[in-house]
């Protein structure tokens, strides 16, 4: 996710990087990303409930792009 962070009243800028299924610890490394598709506009969420749901609706729609890529994309730490 690149966003403002701007979430429940919290504002900071920044980008946040998930993947779901990777396993190593990264903490303080450096990372090179590659931006595929825009999945949604940014959004404003005043309720954790929505926020949560979307997130998960974003998860869903990030797998799907990243399983479709061709070649498939590696991850390296």
């Amino acid at each position: 996710m690149l966003n403002d962070n701007s979430i429940l009243g919290y504002t900071s800028t920044g980008a946040e990087i998930k993947y779901s299924d990777f396993k190593k610890n990264i903490y303080k490394h450096d990372l090179e990303v590659q931006f595929i598709r825009k999945i949604r506009k940014e959004k404003k969420f005043f309720d954790s409930f929505y926020l949560i749901k979307q997130i998960k609706k974003d998860i869903i729609e990030a797998k799907s792009i990243i399983s479709s890529t061709s070649p498939p994309l590696a991850l390296h730490a």
